[in-house]
């Protein structure tokens, strides 16, 4: 039985993720994309360490000896976590700044309140 290498994970890994990804070519300058917020962000970044660990961990049923191949699991979880910071900090590049009529602005002094100045701790 071959020993399956590092190389050819990685290839695989990078072929699935460069290939399955959506074209965003026909879209209005992603207008319609939303923000993605930093809890989602760091979740996804952690699921895919996760399923990178496991993927690592389920290749060392082809080695004679899997307890000299353990670093597999950590390969497979930081090649994860990594990609996943690429493809989030990719998607958040794509996306466009909200415009400056499209906010909503809160006073800063209204009947209930003291005032922006006065809620600010020095």
């Amino acid at each position: 039985m071959e020993k399956i290498g590092f190389k050819s994970i990685l290839f695989v890994a990078v072929s699935v993720l460069t290939m399955s990804g959506r074209s965003f070519a026909q879209q209005g300058g992603g207008s319609n994309m939303s923000q993605i917020e930093p809890r989602n962000a760091v979740s996804v970044i952690l699921m895919s360490g996760l399923v990178g660990g496991v993927l690592g961990l389920s290749t060392l049923s082809f080695y004679d000896r899997p307890q000299d191949n353990i670093r597999n699991i950590t390969i497979g979880a930081g090649v994860g976590m990594i990609s996943a910071a690429l493809f989030m900090t990719y998607t958040v590049s794509q996306t466009t700044a909200p415009t400056r009529g499209s906010l909503q602005w809160a006073p800063a002094v209204g009947p209930d309140s003291a005032g922006l100045l006065a809620q600010l701790k020095f």
